[in-house]
């Protein structure tokens, strides 16, 4: 804490070291991404040995009391995958301020169950799971001691095959509305997402 001020501030993070040994060519030197294995591939049968620490983290967070009765707060975290394999750049994972039961930022969609991410020894993690880090604005509702309703409006996003003249365009923000229960045998979350997507031509 700041001596005489109600601000605390906390720091935290990790070093982590990886060694990655293939016996054939995944596709990705530092991570185990299942979408880069080469179906077939060159090299695909040689050996490939990879020592790196890129997924150290830092985190930076600051609390204090408002003047509206709620906790503001202040989260930022970072790792090192920013940049090409085998460097070392900064990669921003969540940035957002807080007050209450609402925030802003970069950080987790509404849309995905954090809490439901299994621990893996690679840092990709399974190849099927919803994992979405985006800018948006976010606020729970709490609608009991167990169950919440959570609503975001978040960055969206369209793609098309480009071609002349032809790219992609976004109207509205996606929409998003999570409803969450919790209890003693586990939690059951479920998402609903609206979103208007579409491309204009010449």
């Amino acid at each position: 804490s700041i001596p005489g001020t109600q601000t605390l501030f906390r720091l935290g993070g990790y070093a982590k070291l990886d060694a990655i040994f293939d016996t054939r060519d995944a596709g990705n030197a530092d991570q185990f991404v299942t979408a880069s294995i080469p179906v077939p591939g060159t090299h695909r049968d040689s050996r490939n040995f990879n020592l790196h620490a890129r997924q150290t983290r830092f985190t930076f967070e600051v609390r204090r009391p408002s003047v509206l009765g709620d906790n503001l707060r202040f989260y930022l975290e970072n790792d090192f995958y920013g940049g090409s394999d085998g460097t070392y750049d900064f990669h921003l994972r969540q940035a957002f301020g807080q007050l209450g039961n609402t925030y802003g930022g970069y950080g987790y969609s509404s849309f995905m169950d954090a809490d439901a991410l299994p621990d893996t020894l690679d840092f990709a993690g399974p190849g099927g799971q919803v994992f979405l880090l985006q800018p948006g604005v976010h606020h729970a509702f709490r609608l009991n001691d167990s169950s919440s309703l959570t609503v975001s409006a978040e960055r969206p996003s369209s793609e098309v095959e480009t071609s002349d003249g032809v790219r992609n365009t976004q109207r509205t923000p996606d929409l998003i509305v999570a409803a969450r229960t919790e209890h003693d045998w586990g939690h059951l979350q479920a998402g609903t997402l609206l979103r208007r997507l579409g491309y204009s031509d010449a």
